[in-house]
């Protein structure tokens, strides 16, 4: 039976200015619909690591680059990444801001190139630019785009974009130049993130998207012969060798998953199929979407009928590759490319995640763009390229601010996941320090982890130190036992047990706890700092010095170690000593009421009463229910001779709920 002739995509040359009006709308559309993300701040989803408390940015030099690329972090290796991040903080320091405008921009490279890709296979601009719009504003993307810790996915795609470009050039005029090109962005891509390594198939892809358009026809019994060209041999190095690394990186982070390996030969069949029907079904309905995608129990339904679904697929785009070459092409794209977070290597707490269909989707574009262009409806293709910036005003840009803060993006993860202890977590964090309620809601929250999945580890802490900040630390002591037992020799929970038993006034066991902590992470500068603050309490002033010394040696950006050692030259008066550290605490953290409340009580000692009301001032601005401040302006005004400023502010004293202000009331009707 004679087989159907491919029908490609209708070629035609357009002017040079319909182009650029073509990449101009894409940029401003994609600008359009992401700017609303520079409103956005950082998140406790992995950007204090990379971003707030990692000390590699504060330096850019050849050592620190150089140790990038000898190093691995959170279990990636990742320098350009890191090195972005560094670049970023010599401009921005800790604006949000600054970090979200460059995962835009970078993102809207990759939309560029991607047009010009597609746009070098159809020669034509509007089916072109519909295409990369969907790409450009489909709401999966924005976890790539949002989320600060996630620069690696739009750095390596901008690299492998260009690769496309470039590799298109390479194959379709046989250019030595590209071919470099290519190989030059392949390896920068792969330097961003390991996820790279799946460009090396791709190039056949294109190979036989080459070839279709040649001849006319997809026939892999001819073109197999096309695979064996010397040229491939650099670019399959470079993935065995990165994804090597990766899985060496992963494998020191304890990334990958070992409580895996007992489940069912079947199970292990059947999750990698979930998860390839996971990607197509959010791609075609990204409703709702999360920042966590839990793993399926073995009762799902979708789970065992996966396999049937994505064979069928396979089955029909082949059965029909001649008519629809593009989508066959289109879904070996997005399979090659997802391999590797299809958990057949079980990675992570997750069964998939938005971000891993940021490039694979890219298939989908061009396949999008073919189509259209071989029904040669000028109409259809602009109410298709409409109705994607309505999914970008309707869809993505809501999806952009619920990576708006913490709180944002773990209340609406929790509404998905409400039974997983990773997001029951994250949100008691991120409810933490905001009020008596939160906090509350935050320890109900960790209880309900821990119910869950006795052997995790973090609530322990989390839940003792809440306890113990609302004065339970007999309640918390179990707490943090039960964190060393799942976690010996852990330095933070040492930490955490001693400054309990301190609270309880078991002195001598919290410093033997103490110096477990030391002993355990002779790096750890919060047991020092803790250390130096019981033995400040118990009069041992040169032991306390050194331990805060050594502490600020560890993290001298650290402002409540500055606090803490102005407290203790205060302490044994030397007001100069205790000035400098606490300018020193508001250099590093200029809102910072503690400090500012007891530069007041320093200046006041010095009976500089003027001087001390301003600094009260100032930390009442930053923290207006900071009942230290008004009390001790009722004090500073009591000695100005003023009875009524006085007598109002202890009042406001009295009413946060300050002992002192509300005996000094009592006994002055």
């Amino acid at each position: 039976m004679k087989k159907s002739a491919v029908v490609s995509p209708k070629s035609t040359l357009t002017p040079l200015w319909m182009t650029l009006l073509g990449a101009i709308l894409l940029i401003i559309l994609t600008w359009v619909v992401y700017s609303p993300a520079l409103e956005n701040s950082f998140t406790n989803y992995d950007e204090r690591a990379y971003v707030n408390e990692n000390p590699g940015l504060k330096e850019l030099s050849t050592a620190s680059v150089s140790k990038e690329f000898k190093s691995f972090y959170m279990g990636n290796y990742h320098p350009l990444t890191m090195l972005s991040y560094a670049l970023d903080y010599q401009v921005h320091k800790l604006d949000p801001k600054g970090y979200i405008l460059t995962n835009i921009l970078l993102h809207i490279l990759a939309s560029l190139f991607v047009f010009i890709f597609i746009y070098q296979i159809t020669r034509q601009v509007w089916s072109a630019l519909a295409g990369s719009l969907l790409f450009a504003l489909h709401p999966l993307h924005v976890e790539s785009v949002a989320w600060i810790a996630e620069r690696k996915d739009v750095l390596y795609t901008a690299f492998l974009s260009m690769a496309l470009v470039t590799a298109w050039t390479w194959i379709s005029q046989k250019s030595k130049t590209a071919w470099v090109l290519t190989l030059l962005f392949f390896l920068l891509a792969c330097l961003s993130k390991g996820m790279a390594v799946v460009f090396s198939p791709v190039l056949l892809l294109l190979m036989i998207t080459h070839k279709i358009l040649q001849t006319k026809q997809l026939d892999l019994t001819k073109q197999w012969k096309e695979f064996l060209r010397p040229e491939l041999i650099p670019f399959f190095m470079l993935s065995l060798i990165f994804g090597y690394v990766a899985i060496i990186a992963q494998s020191e982070a304890e990334a990958i998953r070992t409580d895996t390996a007992g489940l069912p030969f079947y199970a292990k069949i059947l999750y990698p199929a979930y998860g390839a029907w996971f990607y197509l079904q959010k791609f075609l309905l990204p409703i709702p979407l999360s920042a966590h995608y839990d793993y399926p129990t073995l009762k799902n339904p979708i789970l065992w009928i996966a396999p049937v679904l994505i064979g069928g697929i396979i089955f029909g785009l082949w059965k029909f590759k001649q008519r629809i070459p593009e989508w066959t092409l289109a879904f070996g794209f997005y399979l090659v490319s997802i391999s590797i977070v299809l958990q057949i290597l079980p990675v992570g707490k997750a069964i998939a995640a938005d971000r891993y269909f940021y490039f694979a989707s890219i298939g989908f574009s061009v396949a999008l763009a073919w189509t259209l262009n071989k029904l040669n409806k000028p109409i259809l293709t602009g109410l298709m390229c409409i109705a994607l910036m309505g999914i970008g005003l309707g869809l993505t840009q809501p999806r952009i601010k619920v990576w708006k803060n913490s709180l944002s993006l773990w209340e609406d993860t929790y509404k998905e996941n409400p039974r997983v202890p990773f997001v029951l977590f994250n949100l008691g964090v991120s409810l933490e320090k905001s009020g008596k309620e939160s906090d509350q809601r935050a320890m109900d929250l960790y209880r309900q982890a821990i119910q869950i999945d006795p052997t995790y580890f973090e609530p322990y802490n989390n839940l003792g130190i809440l306890l113990n900040t609302y004065g339970k630390p007999g309640d918390a002591l179990p707490l943090y036992y039960k964190a060393l037992e799942l976690k010996p020799g852990h330095s933070d929970s040492y930490n955490n047990l001693a400054t309990a038993l301190q609270a309880l006034g078991k002195y001598e066991e919290a410093l033997d706890i103490f110096r477990s902590s030391l002993k355990s992470d002779p790096r750890n500068p919060s047991p020092h700092n803790n250390l130096g603050t019981l033995l400040n309490e118990l009069k041992r002033y040169n032991e306390a010095a050194y331990h805060y010394n050594q502490a600020l040696t560890l993290n001298p950006k650290e402002p409540r170690i500055w606090y803490n050692l102005g407290n203790l030259y205060y302490q044994i008066q030397k007001p100069d000593s205790a000035e400098y550290c606490y300018l020193k605490a508001l250099e590093i953290k200029p809102n910072y009421p503690d400090a500012m409340g007891n530069m007041g009580v320093l200046f006041f000692s010095k009976q500089d009463y003027k001087t001390a009301l301003s600094w009260y001032e100032k930390a009442l601005i930053i923290d207006p229910n900071f009942r230290d401040a008004y009390f001790n302006m009722g004090v500073t005004w009591y000695y100005l001779n003023d009875r009524k400023k006085s007598r109002e502010n202890f009042g406001k004293a009295a009413a946060l709920g300050h002992a002192g202000a509300q005996q000094w009331i009592q006994n002055n009707p």
